[in-house]
Protein backbone atom coordinates (compact mmCIF):
# COMPACT_ATOMS: atom_id res chain seq x y z
CA UNK A 1 0.00 0.00 0.00
CA UNK A 2 2.63 2.21 0.75
CA UNK A 3 4.25 1.86 -2.83
CA UNK A 4 0.96 3.13 -4.04
CA UNK A 5 0.24 5.41 -1.90
CA UNK A 6 3.51 7.33 -2.69
CA UNK A 7 2.82 7.04 -6.37
CA UNK A 8 -0.52 8.38 -6.20
CA UNK A 9 0.46 11.34 -3.98
CA UNK A 10 3.39 12.31 -6.46
CA UNK A 11 0.87 13.21 -8.82
CA UNK A 12 -2.51 14.31 -7.14
CA UNK A 13 -3.51 14.93 -3.57
CA UNK A 14 -7.36 14.91 -2.11
CA UNK A 15 -8.35 15.31 1.21
CA UNK A 16 -8.65 11.38 2.83
CA UNK A 17 -5.55 10.28 0.21
CA UNK A 18 -4.53 7.88 2.40
CA UNK A 19 -7.94 6.16 3.73
CA UNK A 20 -8.95 6.07 -0.12
CA UNK A 21 -5.60 4.56 -1.20
CA UNK A 22 -5.53 1.89 1.75
CA UNK A 23 -9.75 0.93 0.78
CA UNK A 24 -8.58 0.72 -3.36
CA UNK A 25 -5.87 -1.42 -2.40
CA UNK A 26 -7.56 -3.64 0.40
CA UNK A 27 -10.65 -4.44 -1.91
CA UNK A 28 -8.52 -4.69 -5.23
CA UNK A 29 -8.37 -8.11 -6.34
CA UNK A 30 -5.29 -7.82 -8.34
CA UNK A 31 -3.68 -5.93 -5.53
CA UNK A 32 -3.98 -8.31 -2.96
CA UNK A 33 -3.42 -11.90 -5.19
CA UNK A 34 0.22 -9.93 -6.29
CA UNK A 35 1.20 -8.66 -2.92
CA UNK A 36 4.16 -9.62 -1.03
CA UNK A 37 3.83 -11.34 2.24
CA UNK A 38 6.15 -10.07 4.94
CA UNK A 39 6.23 -13.93 6.10
CA UNK A 40 9.43 -15.79 7.38
CA UNK A 41 11.49 -18.24 5.71
CA UNK A 42 9.90 -21.87 6.16
CA UNK A 43 13.45 -23.02 7.41
CA UNK A 44 15.26 -26.25 6.48
CA UNK A 45 14.09 -29.68 5.13
CA UNK A 46 14.88 -31.98 7.55
CA UNK A 47 15.77 -35.70 6.93
CA UNK A 48 13.47 -38.32 7.57
CA UNK A 49 15.02 -41.74 8.38
CA UNK A 50 14.53 -44.84 6.44
CA UNK A 51 12.87 -47.09 7.76
CA UNK A 52 14.96 -50.27 8.78
CA UNK A 53 12.30 -52.93 7.88
CA UNK A 54 8.48 -53.02 6.69
CA UNK A 55 5.90 -52.69 8.86
CA UNK A 56 7.92 -50.91 11.68
CA UNK A 57 7.00 -47.24 10.97
CA UNK A 58 3.31 -46.52 9.32
CA UNK A 59 1.44 -43.56 8.65
CA UNK A 60 -2.22 -43.29 9.12
CA UNK A 61 -4.98 -40.91 7.63
CA UNK A 62 -8.56 -40.44 6.82
CA UNK A 63 -10.38 -39.93 3.16
CA UNK A 64 -13.86 -38.38 4.53
CA UNK A 65 -16.78 -36.57 2.41
CA UNK A 66 -17.37 -39.48 -0.16
CA UNK A 67 -20.41 -40.78 -1.45
CA UNK A 68 -21.90 -43.32 0.66
CA UNK A 69 -21.60 -46.72 -1.13
CA UNK A 70 -23.32 -49.70 1.75
CA UNK A 71 -23.48 -46.82 4.32
CA UNK A 72 -19.52 -46.72 4.49
CA UNK A 73 -18.45 -43.20 3.44
CA UNK A 74 -15.15 -42.76 4.70
CA UNK A 75 -11.53 -44.58 4.13
CA UNK A 76 -8.99 -45.50 6.65
CA UNK A 77 -5.67 -45.08 5.19
CA UNK A 78 -2.38 -47.22 6.68
CA UNK A 79 1.05 -46.94 4.56
CA UNK A 80 3.88 -49.05 5.40
CA UNK A 81 6.94 -46.04 5.14
CA UNK A 82 9.16 -48.72 3.99
CA UNK A 83 8.21 -50.49 1.14
CA UNK A 84 5.19 -47.98 0.44
CA UNK A 85 2.56 -50.88 0.80
CA UNK A 86 -1.12 -49.57 1.57
CA UNK A 87 -4.26 -50.76 3.22
CA UNK A 88 -7.49 -49.20 2.62
CA UNK A 89 -10.35 -49.97 5.13
CA UNK A 90 -14.17 -48.70 4.57
CA UNK A 91 -15.97 -47.43 7.72
CA UNK A 92 -18.68 -44.79 8.01
CA UNK A 93 -19.11 -41.80 9.88
CA UNK A 94 -19.29 -40.53 12.30
CA UNK A 95 -16.14 -43.12 14.28
CA UNK A 96 -15.12 -43.39 17.20
CA UNK A 97 -11.48 -43.92 18.54
CA UNK A 98 -12.31 -47.12 19.66
CA UNK A 99 -13.84 -48.59 16.41
CA UNK A 100 -10.78 -46.79 14.56
CA UNK A 101 -8.45 -49.00 17.42
CA UNK A 102 -10.45 -51.98 16.47
CA UNK A 103 -10.09 -51.54 12.63
CA UNK A 104 -6.51 -51.29 13.56
CA UNK A 105 -6.27 -54.64 15.23
CA UNK A 106 -8.51 -56.68 12.74
CA UNK A 107 -6.62 -55.24 9.69
CA UNK A 108 -3.37 -54.35 10.05
CA UNK A 109 -2.06 -56.32 13.04
CA UNK A 110 -3.26 -59.64 12.59
CA UNK A 111 -1.02 -59.28 9.16
CA UNK A 112 1.64 -57.08 10.49
CA UNK A 113 2.25 -56.89 14.18
CA UNK A 114 2.74 -53.43 15.88
CA UNK A 115 4.54 -50.92 14.62
CA UNK A 116 7.44 -49.21 16.32
CA UNK A 117 6.41 -45.62 15.08
CA UNK A 118 3.29 -44.15 13.81
CA UNK A 119 3.09 -40.81 12.01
Amino acid sequence: MAVTYHYVKSLFYWKGLKKDIAQFVSSCDVCQRHKHELLPSPGLLSHVAIPSSAWSQISMDFIERLPKSRSLNVILVVVDRYTKYAHFIPLYHPFTAHSVAQLFLDNIYKLHGLPTHNF
